[in-house]
């Protein structure tokens, strides 16, 4: 698995970029056969993530982590997809950064709780996601 940063990575949360592609490698090992594929991770304010909540969810309100397919956006075939995440938001939440970064991960591959709860949380499970 390959990650790209969409922009600069936060230093002061205590976790670095070689965690976060392990973190991914190791999930998505265990749930797809494919491991070959990019992630892209961004990192983007409240006010920011609420505009692409409004404009892709129509909800008009922040949110910690957005997941887009790459069924969803024009890129090369080897590319998962994007995770993008509000660290105000997650802080705030007083959430792990692991989990949310599984969780977009999760939505990435095409599980989503609002639509079959039992089979995202046995998934989740999988993972050791806790959201």
């Amino acid at each position: 698995m390959k990650l790209e940063f969409l922009a600069d990575f936060p230093d002061d949360w205590g976790m670095n970029k070689k965690h976060i592609g392990q973190l991914l490698s190791e999930s998505v090992e265990k749930l797809s056969k494919d491991s070959d594929r990019i992630v892209e991770i961004g990192f983007v304010t409240e006010k920011d993530i609420a505009a692409l909540n409004k404009k892709y969810r129509r909800i008009d309100a922040p949110t910690d982590v957005l997941s887009f397919p790459e069924n969803d956006i024009s890129t090369p075939d080897n590319v998962l997809g994007s995770i993008i995440i509000s660290l105000k938001i997650v802080n705030e939440k007083d959430e792990n950064l692991d989990d949310v970064i599984k969780h977009g991960l999760l939505h990435l591959l095409g599980y989503d709780h609002e639509q079959n709860q039992q089979e995202w949380d046995r998934t989740a499970k999988l993972i050791n996601c806790g959201l």
